[in-house]
């Protein structure tokens, strides 16, 4: 069996057995420590963040040799033997016959590597790792604001609602309007405004009734979007997540509920880097 054979029969495997998992503890760890290494990871496919998840569950930050190097960094003499297998796409362009088109469609995947930043060594002009996005955590105010401009970005409104119940933090529609409770703190409205956030982009009212999920699925989804860019932008989650609606179904349903996930969270996180670059430039 060729390397990236393997490596979709492993994805297919931990699918499997965390699918079977009948202990709902172990299940609930495994697919909260999967979600932290997907906040890690999020530029990555849901596939390959799998496979980083798997291969090394203590990875931070991984790029490819080429990459690092030109961040500055430089691979620790022996550390080659230590590098990760992700999956690469391959494309080909087609023409639609009756449009003329042209277009890229996957043809294959073949077998890249990359390292993780315990395999390489800063160079006396190395790059920092972290975004200026990812330094905001503890200023509840400052990553507010960020999730306000990044919302605007997306072109949903957010409406402070003094009427709303204790119980109710936030409220979406699927329509583009948020609403928060006005009484919360920043911390909690930023916590609050990331799972509406999560609703708005996954589950627009347009597609709810077509997207084939349980509601009750929606809002694991929607939880496990908001714990994970939470922990990208170095935010606290003082719950653990639950999962119940993912504990009693297959491995393709759960493969197709971790790409919802993982859309859901690359969607936010590269809006979230839009709206950090006025502030950027301005640094």
């Amino acid at each position: 069996m060729n390397p990236t054979t393997a490596n979709i029969a492993r994805i297919d495997d931990w699918l499997g057995a965390l699918a079977s998992e009948t202990d709902e503890a172990r299940k609930a760890a495994a697919f909260t420590a999967y979600l932290t290494a997907m906040s890690r990871f999020w530029r990555y496919s849901q596939q390959n963040s799998q496979l980083i998840y798997m291969q090394r569950p203590t990875a931070t930050h991984v790029n490819s040799k080429k990459r690092w190097e030109g961040l500055g960094y430089t691979v620790k003499a022996g550390a080659w033997k230590q590098s990760l297998a992700i999956l690469c796409p391959n494309f080909k362009k087609v023409r639609d016959e009756q449009t003329g088109e042209e277009r890229q469609v996957l043809t294959h995947f073949s077998t890249g590597y990359i390292y993780d930043v315990a395999d390489m060594v800063a160079g006396p002009n190395a790059h920092p790792l972290q975004a200026p996005w990812q330094t905001l955590s503890g200023d509840h105010d400052a990553l507010y604001t960020l999730l306000l401009e990044t919302c605007r970005l997306l072109t949903i409104a957010v409406v402070l609602d003094p009427a709303l119940p204790e119980e109710i933090k936030g409220a979406s529609n699927g329509n583009g309007t948020i609403r928060l409770r006005a009484q919360e703190g920043t911390g909690e409205r930023a916590l609050t405004l990331l799972h509406e956030m999560a609703h708005e982009t996954l589950h627009p009212s347009a597609l709810r009734e077509h997207a084939g999920f349980t509601r009750q699925q929606v809002e694991c989804q929607a939880e496990a979007v908001a714990y994970c860019c939470a922990h990208a932008l170095g935010m606290e989650t003082p719950n653990s997540p639950t999962y119940l609606a993912l504990y009693h179904i297959g491995r393709e349903e759960l493969r197709k509920n971790a790409q919802a996930i993982a859309v859901g969270v690359q969607k936010i996180l590269r809006e979230v880097e839009r709206a950090s670059e006025p502030a950027e430039a301005a640094a």
